[in-house]
């Protein structure tokens, strides 16, 4: 995804289903400091165990994470068309 990794590791196909269904994601790696909140933010509502609460795509896609690399390629394209 945007790390270019997966969130869960395991030797199998086992063991990452049983990471993904009972562990919580680690934000402690590096690269997560690099990641705005909004980004952060996103991936764990996305990961979110209870489908109650964890945002389906039409409310991912409404997430302001969203809204800040819609407004930042707009931004880009009008500039590339500007030059």
């Amino acid at each position: 995804m945007i790390l270019c990794d997966f969130p869960f590791k395991g030797n199998d196909v086992n063991s990452i289903s049983y990471k993904v269904k009972n562990c919580e994601p680690n934000f402690n790696y590096p690269e997560f400091k690099e990641c705005s909140v909004e980004c952060v933010d996103l991936i764990q509502k996305m990961l979110e165990k209870d489908k109650n609460i964890r945002l389906d795509v039409a409310g991912a896609l409404k997430h302001p994470w969203f809204e800040g690399v819609s407004k930042s390629t707009i931004e880009h394209k009008d500039e590339s068309v500007l030059n």
